[in-house]
């Protein structure tokens, strides 16, 4: 995926009632969701290896 298409997907993930902040270093940080709003965490939680797969993610170890 387009680094400017993650960019704008990030930003607009607040009109889902999601919540992510960036955390860390300006280079070394990363994203971190603080409430999913209407999306149910468990779900995510039992099916993240399918949506890692379908949108072509890397998996970070101990995840």
């Amino acid at each position: 995926m387009p680094r400017r298409t993650v960019q704008d997907t990030i930003l607009a993930l607040h009109e889902l009632d999601i919540n992510c902040e960036f955390v860390g270093g300006n280079k070394n940080g990363g994203y971190r969701i603080n409430g999913w709003g209407a999306i149910s965490s468990d779900w995510v939680s039992a099916n993240l290896s399918t949506l890692v797969h379908v949108l072509a993610l890397p998996l970070k170890a101990g995840e």
